[in-house]
C-alpha cells in the first residue's frame, strides 16, 4: 500500500491462510444451511469466493467474507472470523491489524 499498489490477499494474509479460511467458511456454511446443501456448498465454490479480495471486510475485531451462495434461495452469506482466529490469518508485518481481546 505504501508503494501505491492495491492490496492483495497474498500480501495481507500469511501463507496458507486463504486455504484455511476456505475450510472455516465451508464449515460455517454447512452448520448454517445443514447437510442437504452439500451439492451447492462445494470446496470450489467457497474457495472461489474466499479468493476474491473484494469479498473481504476487515473490521477492528473481526474479518468477514461476504458472498452469495449458488441459488437465490440461499442468498447472501457472511463468514465471520474473530479474535485470535482472524488475527492468525494476517501477516504480522501487513497493513491490517485486529483487536483480539
Amino acid at each position: 500500500m505504501k508503494a501505491g499498489r492495491a492490496a492483495t490477499l497474498d500480501n495481507l494474509l500469511r501463507p496458507g491462510a486463504q486455504a484455511k479460511t476456505g475450510k472455516l467458511c465451508k464449515a460455517q456454511l454447512r452448520k448454517y444451511y445443514g447437510g442437504g446443501s452439500d451439492e451447492m456448498i462445494t470446496k470450489e465454490v467457497v474457495d472461489g469466493e474466499v479468493g476474491k479480495i473484494n469479498n473481504w471486510v476487515f473490521e477492528p475485531d473481526q474479518i468477514q467474507i461476504e458472498f452469495n451462495i449458488a441459488t437465490h434461495a440461499m442468498g447472501e452469506y457472511a463468514c465471520k472470523l474473530s479474535g485470535k482466529t482472524a488475527a492468525a490469518l494476517l501477516r504480522p508485518e501487513g497493513a491490517v491489524r485486529l483487536v483480539t481481546h
